[in-house]
């Protein structure tokens, strides 16, 4: 859940964000009601981040992963969307990529910036770019190597943000009834999870999320069921880098 706040920030001067949640809605009503769910459902469960970003800014990266048909080669599929938040047409964007492995050594790319030019005050530019890349190394369970992909933008020749993502290279596939994941079965041991904690109740910080995580994995559990709601962004990281499915 987003808001824009740009009118109502003072800067340099003290900002107090107040957040109420009113518990009155059908929905929580009924599930409370039937114990579907054995405790109400509403609530503020999870952290508050304030963004500042520049007028002309990166709204969205994203990146897919696709192996040849030998899984050792890849393509990496770049998305960005590129806003113009400003009250003037933006003359020239470019967003320079870099990518860098496990071990922090850079990999070469071609192409490796995206650009546009002249577009209008209040609107956006989606950009796309198929970059091929040699022999990297693989994500699964047991070697969850993570790479990490940088796109820095410059407007009009000067620097204006900088947005990182991190990339595992991987490719899942269903054969029959086999999970294939770059080419080879998986199978999973997994289990069902939800933010629970015995003194926090439904409230699960980042530290809490990423201590179940490596709880799984010493169990030898690879896979979890996120039932029934998307989990905190803390989990998914932590899945990442300790080898979740």
């Amino acid at each position: 859940f987003e808001l824009d706040v740009t009118d109502l920030v003072r800067p340099g001067q003290s900002n107090v964000l107040a957040l109420k949640v009113r518990y009155d809605a059908v929905p929580d009503a009924l599930a409370s009601g039937s114990k579907y769910a054995k405790h109400p459902i509403g609530g503020i469960l999870r952290g508050v981040r304030l963004l500042a970003l520049p007028r002309v800014n990166i709204a969205r990266m994203h990146a897919v992963t696709l192996l040849d048909k030998d899984y050792k080669n890849a393509t990496l599929r770049v998305f960005l969307t590129l806003a113009n938040e400003s009250a003037a047409e933006c003359d020239a964007a470019e967003a320079a990529l870099t990518l860098t492995d496990p071990n922090g050594r850079d990999v070469p790319l071609k192409p490796a910036s995206m650009k546009v030019s002249h577009f209008k005050a209040g609107t956006s530019v989606e950009l796309f770019a198929d970059i091929p890349v040699a022999d990297p190394a693989k994500w699964e369970c047991e070697h969850p190597r993570l790479y990490t992909l940088a796109a820095a933008l410059n407007v009009g020749g000067k620097p204006a943000a900088t947005v990182r993502r991190r990339v595992g290279f991987r490719q899942v596939e269903v054969q029959g009834n086999r999970l294939l994941v770059n080419g080879r079965p998986v199978k999973l041991h997994g289990v069902c999870r939800h933010d629970v904690h015995p003194v926090l109740g439904r409230a699960a910080d980042p530290a809490l999320s990423r201590k179940d995580v490596e709880l799984f994995r010493k169990a030898n559990v690879n896979h979890i069921r996120t039932s029934h709601y998307p989990p905190d962004e803390a989990l998914l990281d932590a899945c990442d880098e300790l080898g979740i499915y």
